[in-house]
Formats: structure tokens, C-alpha cells, sequence
């Protein structure tokens, strides 16, 4: 089982794990990161990281392979990035999603991060269809899909709930 992707000399991802909770709860506790994404809980608290951290073990262990990566740059963990196990019928595709802490914005991380574990997805896990659904206002995002050559499929029209409000999407596809 593979439990580390070397992305470059700085970028690796791998397993979080217990000695990342205060580390995680620090980067991902961001209203900007909480307003762009449906299930990070805003302040998100020191028990929300120990929660994920122990769903990500779980997760691993019922489907054989870690899903769910944190990324690390120069060995401090900065994001995350993982699959959504959407389709458990179909092995050939999935939903992911990914977040980045606010400090690293703007520098290409995460697009160099995306291109990476896409290749990943298709090459090692043999997916041919990657989905993202992004909110529809999230710009930032929507362009490091679209560096990566995903395409808009569709607008989600009131796809999603959050905070008593109704979000519209767009769906964004990755073919190999």
C-alpha cells in the first residue's frame, strides 16, 4: 500500500496522523477555506482534526489504500487532497476534493498538486473520470481545475446546502 507520492523536492503528500492534529486545525480553521468548501466546520476545532485523522485511518483500512492526503511542503502540512469514494459500484471514477492553506495561495501549489494526483488516479488506480464540483463563486479554484484540463459539464443548480443557504456548482471533469 502506498503511503507516500513524492511530488517534488518540497511537495510530498502522505497519511495524517495524530501528531498533525494541532498542525491541521491550525492551517484549515479559515473562514475564506470554510466559505469555499460544503464539509470543513467553521472554527473548525482541535476535536474536527482528531475526528479526521482517525476517518482517514478507518477509511484506509476499509478500502485497502489511502484515499485522503495531506499535502506537506518542506514537511509542514499545508493542505489536503483525496477522493470522495462517491461511486463505490465503479472503481473507474470519482469525485475529489482539496483544500490549501490560506498562506500558500497564489504560488501554483495546489495546480502542481492537482496535475500529480490526477496522473495518479489514472496511471496507479486506473480511473478514467475525475468530477469536482466547485461552488460557483470559488474562482480560485475553478482556475486550478482548469489549468489541469478539466472541463465545466454542468451547472448544479441549488446542489448544495450549507450554513442555511443553497449554493449553486459547477461541475468540472477530468476524462483520461
Amino acid at each position: 500500500m502506498v503511503n507516500k507520492l513524492i511530488i517534488n523536492d518540497e511537495i510530498y503528500l502522505d497519511q495524517i496522523s495524530d501528531k498533525d492534529v494541532h498542525a491541521l486545525a491550525e492551517q484549515i480553521s479559515n473562514k475564506k477555506i470554510h466559505e469555499h468548501t460544503l464539509q470543513i466546520p467553521y472554527p473548525y476545532q482541535l476535536s474536527d482534526a482528531v475526528e479526521w485523522v482517525k476517518f482517514v485511518e478507518l477509511q484506509k483500512q476499509e478500502v485497502n489504500s489511502l484515499v485522503n492526503w495531506t499535502i506537506r511542503y518542506q514537511n509542514k502540512l499545508i493542505g489536503g487532497i483525496g477522493q470522495h469514494l462517491k461511486y463505490p459500484d465503479n472503481k473507474e471514477k470519482d469525485e475529489i476534493g482539496y483544500w490549501l492553506g490560506e498562506a500558500y495561495w497564489g504560488r501554483g501549489i495546489m495546480t502542481g498538486v492537482l496535475k500529480f494526483y490526477c496522473d495518479y488516479l489514472f496511471n496507479t488506480k486506473k480511473m478514467c473520470r475525475l468530477e469536482a464540483p466547485i461552488f460557483k463563486g470559488n474562482i480560485a479554484s475553478q482556475s486550478v481545475l482548469k489549468k489541469n484540463h478539466f472541463i465545466q459539464e454542468s451547472i448544479l443548480e441549488k446542489a448544495f446546502e450549507k450554513n442555511d443557504q443553497v449554493f449553486d456548482a459547477i461541475l468540472f471533469v477530468k476524462e483520461k
